[in-house]
This record gives C-alpha cells, structure tokens and sequence, in this order.
C-alpha cells in the first residue's frame, strides 16, 4: 500500500489526459513525442512523459502543451550519456528558458516569442515535431 501511495501520480482526471496523449502520440526514431495542444496543468506534461518513457523503443520522451501564454515541453530519456538539460537549451533555450538535468529537463517559451515560427495555434505542434527531429 504504501509503494502505491508513493508512486501513484494516476488520477481519473489524468487518465483523460493519458487517452488524449495516447492519440497524439508520434514516433520519430527513438523518441516519443506528445503534444497535448493547450493543457490546464503543465504538471500533467510531466506524467505523460515519465509514462511513455517506460516503453522498451523509446530512449527519449518529449511531451508539450500549452499552459496559459507558455508553450512547455518536458523532457526525459532512459541513456546515462545523454543530457535533457543541455537537448532543451539547444533547441528551445533561444526562446526563453529552458534546462534540467541529464535524465529530466524543462523549457518554458512565451508563444509571442515564436510567433514568426508558427501562423496558426496547430503549428505549434508541428513546431515542436520539427525541433525534436533536430535531436
């Protein structure tokens, strides 16, 4: 009971937004890549991503969303030489913060910083699958 407790991040609510990801899930080599479009909570990014990391094809998992003016995207990988920290300043640093950790990393860009990147809100999605192709 208590391993549950400790490791259960799974609500109801969460469990939409599992189905949701499920179907925008993309494989792009060994990454997968969910963007989840505008999101109540940038924190449901993070379980999505620390969920798909657990498939035995996938060495990196990249989720994105849209949280208020922010675009987010998480980063994780399963490799001891890869760096998410230095992946998510390299593709997403020169629009606003982005860092973290070998395994773990965040970036956090105002959309009015991409705006000449992207036309319409559905380009953000293909925005995100374009830089992640760069990995």
């Amino acid at each position: 009971m208590i391993k549950k407790i400790e490791s259960s991040e799974m609500t109801k609510k969460s469990l939409n937004s599992l189905r949701a990801a499920m179907k925008n899930l993309v494989f792009i080599k060994d990454r997968a890549v969910i963007h989840m479009g505008k999101v109540n909570d940038p924190d449901i990014l993070v379980i999505i991503a620390d969920f798909f990391l657990k498939m035995a094809e996938v060495t990196w998992c990249i989720a994105s969303g849209i949280y208020g003016q922010k675009l987010i995207v998480i980063f994780r990988n399963a490799g001891f030489r890869l760096d998410a920290g230095k992946k998510a300043q390299k593709l997403f640093g020169k629009w606003g913060s982005a860092g973290g950790h070998k395994s773990a990393a965040r970036a956090e860009v105002p959309i009015h910083e991409i705006r000449p990147e992207i036309k319409e809100p559905a380009d953000v999605r293909q925005f995100v699958l374009a830089k992640v192709k760069e990995m």
